[in-house]
């Protein structure tokens, strides 16, 4: 079990890599290509669209396939198809990108993630909250790595050739330790049948709150990842190479949250620990766009990263707990469309903001989303539990 918990580990690592590359590289990319934010949305809901494609496929292909299958036929897609798109010598390129990384992304991210409730499941441990910030991690050493080498003068390139080819290795030498779940596969693809009702074996409302306040939630956190350099780049004249340190904050702060998480689980009530920072975070950004300060700017983007840091992987367990072992596979499959539908697709409205408008209004979008759900939370999810723990009776 030790050794599948590193390897599943290192799979969200590898997930947020590229995308943490992709949030600080998107300044360079936006200015050799010539993009306008509405060209950023159109790859963002290509990619959103494919992403969310493949999640719903996926209980299909449970049934030729376990997860541990599936990750290594997803690992070598997506480890190929982002850096088609961060190096695409022309827009066609970048928009077919787009498609290539969300079919194997969604893919990829439906594994591991299975992979971690399985894991869950056997270890009796909770360790989702430190699984996705394995991810967030990620995504900060991507973001972190570009800036570094992009301080010493090597090109996109040259930073991307050397930092693949040993994450490829790596994970290929591991992938053989991930749990084999072939003996569940015939489980998986009867929950997978019934996926499209999983969810309403709770009450239609609160399936729809639930649904919603993630998608909330992973709108926040994708926004920031794809709009936040841009928004110091262009609204506060910080040098393009230089944005990308928001996108590495916030995922610092993200990262800090959730290897918390599981610990602050088992000692804070749900709504303390997502509607109370979400509501300070809120108002910081908001205050931060208002006054255009760079280190207040970089303040509001870690007190955000740490207050929807546990959003999904909490609303997650909640969802699971409350579900019987026949559906979870299949709801866990569509509660990750859900969410990664909001991390890619939700940011495609602040493009369209930043369209008309610029990319501080898209800033307060964010800063309203994130408010949005404080409130939501915390006038409505004592009740849901309240709810879901009659129905369990």
């Amino acid at each position: 079990m030790r050794a599948s918990h590193i390897v599943i580990a290192l799979c969200f690592a590898c997930l947020g890599l590229e995308l943490g590359l992709w949030g600080a590289m998107v300044p360079l990319i936006s200015e050799r290509l010539s993009l306008t934010p509405l060209d950023i949305s159109l790859f963002l809901l290509l990619l959103g669209v494919s992403l969310v494609a493949a999640a719903l496929f996926f209980p299909r292909l449970m049934r030729r396939y376990d997860s541990r299958k599936l990750v290594r036929l997803a690992l070598p897609l997506y480890l190929g198809g982002f850096p088609l798109a961060l190096l695409a010598p022309e827009r066609s390129v970048f928009f077919i990108a787009a498609v290539w990384v969300g079919l194997a992304c969604g893919l990829l991210d439906g594994g591991i993630n299975l992979q971690a409730v399985e894991w869950e499941r056997r270890a009796r441990r909770k360790m989702l909250s430190t699984f996705h910030g394995m991810y967030t991690l990620g995504i900060m050493g991507g973001a972190g790595y570009w800036l570094l080498l992009r301080h010493v003068g090597a090109t996109q390139l040259q930073a991307l050739t050397p930092l693949l080819i040993l994450v490829a290795i790596l994970m290929f030498a591991l992938s053989g330790r991930l749990l084999d779940d072939q003996g569940d596969t015939q489980e998986a693809t009867e929950a997978g049948s019934i996926a499209g009702s999983a969810l309403l074996e709770l009450p239609l409302g609160l399936a729809l709150f639930i649904g919603l306040l993630i998608f909330i939630a992973t709108t926040v956190e994708g926004g920031m990842i794809d709009w936040s350099a841009l928004f110091l780049s262009d609204e506060l004249d910080i040098a393009p190479a230089r944005a990308g340190v928001g996108v590495a904050v916030f995922a610092a702060c993200m990262t800090l949250g959730r290897f918390c998480g599981d610990w602050l689980a088992h000692r804070i009530s749900p709504i303390a620990l997502l509607a109370w920072p979400m509501l300070l975070a809120s108002l910081l950004l908001g205050l931060a766009v208002l006054s255009r300060s760079f280190t207040l700017s970089l303040a509001a983007f870690g007190v955000l990263g740490l207050a929807v840091a546990n959003a999904f992987p909490l609303l997650l367990r909640l969802l699971a707990e409350r579900l019987n072992a026949r559906a979870r596979v299949g709801a866990v499959a569509r509660v990750i469309a859900f969410a990664y539908f909001g991390v890619i697709s939700g940011p495609v409205a602040l493009g369209l903001v930043a369209e008309h408008a610029n990319y501080a209004a898209t800033m307060l979008g964010v800063a309203l989303l994130a408010l949005l759900f404080a409130l939501a939370t915390g006038l409505f999810l004592s009740s849901f539990l309240s709810r879901t723990s009659d129905k369990s009776r």
